[in-house]
């Protein structure tokens, strides 16, 4: 894809190694999981994401229908109260969850 650098998280279960985030801070776009059951919880999605500080951000792997709207509603209230206010309102412009959401192959009815 160019020059474009893309980190698919999988199931992470982890915060990253120092020598992971090395690795990956030249990461354009991260799709992590969100669906907190078998991954992080949201606490920790947010950790690594602040680790890496990717321009674009894909949640991935829903557990239940509304899961986006869970992180993406957990993100802004946790980050109105921390230091990195630039990812909040990045989540609040982009709605990065919605977006991602929509670009999911329709299952038939």
């Amino acid at each position: 894809m160019g020059s474009l650098c893309i980190a698919h998280l999988g199931n992470i279960g982890h915060l990253l190694t120092p020598e992971q985030e090395k690795v990956l801070q030249r990461v354009d776009v991260m799709m992590i999981p969100i669906d907190a059951m078998t991954n992080l919880g949201f606490e920790d999605i947010l950790k690594v994401i602040a680790q890496v500080k990717p321009p674009i951000v894909i949640p991935m792997h829903y557990d239940v229908v509304n899961q986006g709207e869970l992180f993406a509603a957990f993100a802004r209230e946790h980050l109105s109260h921390t230091q990195n206010r630039r990812l909040a309102a990045h989540i609040e412009s982009h709605r990065t969850a919605e977006v991602h959401r929509s670009l999911r192959a329709q299952t038939p009815a």
